[in-house]
C-alpha cells in the first residue's frame, strides 16, 4: 500500500484464517511448496535442509522458474517485495537468484509472538505447541543467518497493528529507502485495511513449565526486538547451538512422522477418489433407472427374476 510491488498472482484470503489476504505471491509460493517436496521436506518439517542444498542439480529447474517470474513480474520495478515464511529456509537459493538478477535484497523480519504463533497453529493445523517453538526457532534464526551482511530491520506484528505509520518509518531509517506513496495519501486506506480485531490469537504471555523450547523462543524473541539488527547473529548465537542440538535429537521422529504424514494424506487422496467414483456411479444408475427403457423393460425384469428364483430353488429340491 506504500507503493512497493507484490506482483499481479497473489494468494486468495481465506475467510477462516485471513480473511483480509495472505498478501503472497502464489506462484512463487507453490515453487516454493514444490521445491520442498523433491528436497523430502515441508513448511513444517522440524529437520534441517541438507548441507548446501541449493547446489543440488534438482534445485535448477524450480530456480530457473522462479528467476522468470522475478524477471516477469518485477524487472520493471524499483521497489518490489516477496513475503513467504518459507523464504527463512529457502535464502540461499535466493540469494543468489537475486545477484543473478542484479536485484539489491532488503530485510524485513517480522515477529509474531511465538506463544501467539504455537496457538494459531494449534488451532489451524493442530500442532502441538512444542512442534511450533521449534519451528518458530529455526525459522527465525536461519532468517538471521542467511541476512547476515545486508540491510535489514526487525519488526512486531504487535507493533504494527498499533501503529503502522512508526513502523514504517522504523523501516524506511534501517534500510535507507523511501516509500514511492506518502503516508498521508494512503493512511485511511491502511487503516480501513488493518483490524486488530482480526488478531485471532492472543496467548497469555507466561512460559510453561518445563518447556526448554518456550523458554528458547521467548528469550529469542525479546532478543531479536531489542537487539540491533547488526548484532542479532552473534546475541542469537547460544540459542542458535542449542535449537541445532534439539533438532538433531528430534530428526529421526520427525522423519517417521512425515512419513506416516504423507501416507495418510495419500490414503486420503484415494480415499476422495474413490468416492467421487462411487458418486459418479450412483448418479449414472439413478440415471439409468430413470430412463424410458429402464421403465418399459420393468415387467420384463420382474418375470426373469421370478423364473430365475423359481429354476434355482427348483433345481437345489432332493
Amino acid at each position: 500500500m506504500l507503493g512497493a510491488n507484490l506482483g499481479h498472482s497473489l494468494m486468495p484470503a481465506h475467510e477462516s484464517f485471513n480473511p483480509k489476504g495472505f498478501w503472497e505471491h502464489a506462484e512463487i509460493v507453490a515453487v516454493h511448496e514444490h521445491l520442498l517436496a523433491a528436497l523430502g521436506s515441508s513448511w513444517h518439517d522440524e529437520r534441517q535442509l541438507a548441507e548446501s542444498w541449493w547446489k543440488l542439480p534438482l534445485v535448477i529447474p524450480f530456480r530457473t522458474t522462479i528467476m522468470e517470474i522475478v524477471q516477469r513480474d518485477f524487472a520493471q520495478s524499483l521497489l518490489w517485495i516477496l513475503k513467504d515464511p518459507r523464504l527463512c529456509r529457502l535464502l540461499p537459493m535466493w540469494l543468489d537468484i537475486l545477484q543473478e538478477t542484479e536485484c539489491k535484497p532488503h530485510f524485513v523480519i517480522v515477529l509474531r509472538h511465538p506463544f501467539d504463533v504455537a496457538e494459531s497453529l494449534k488451532r489451524r493445523d493442530g500442532f502441538i505447541e512444542e512442534k511450533s517453538y521449534l519451528l518458530w526457532l529455526e525459522h527465525l534464526l536461519e532468517s538471521v543467518q542467511w541476512s547476515y551482511g545486508y540491510p535489514r530491520v526487525v519488526v512486531t506484528y504487535d507493533c504494527l497493528l498499533a501503529d503502522w505509520q512508526s513502523t514504517a518509518k522504523l523501516i524506511s531509517k534501517h534500510l535507507s529507502l523511501s516509500w514511492p506513496m506518502g503516508y498521508s495519501s494512503v493512511a485511511a486506506k491502511i487503516e480501513d485495511f488493518l483490524e486488530p480485531s482480526l488478531c485471532h490469537n492472543g496467548a497469555p504471555k507466561v512460559t510453561p513449565e518445563d518447556d526448554r523450547l518456550a523458554e528458547l523462543a521467548l528469550a529469542a524473541y525479546e532478543i531479536a526486538i531489542r537487539m540491533p539488527p547488526d548484532q542479532l547473529g552473534q546475541a542469537l548465537a547460544g540459542i542458535s547451538e542449542e535449537v541445532q542440538r534439539i533438532s538433531r535429537l528430534v530428526s529421526p521422529w520427525a522423519c517417521c512422522t512425515n512419513h506416516a504424514l504423507k501416507q495418510v494424506q495419500d490414503l486420503q487422496t484415494k480415499y476422495n477418489q474413490l468416492e467421487h467414483m462411487n458418486a459418479g456411479s450412483l448418479a449414472e444408475i439413478e440415471r439409468i433407472k430413470s430412463s424410458i427403457s429402464w421403465q418399459i423393460t420393468k415387467p420384463l425384469r420382474f418375470i426373469w427374476n421370478a423364473l430365475s428364483l423359481l429354476f434355482f430353488n427348483g433345481s437345489r429340491r432332493p
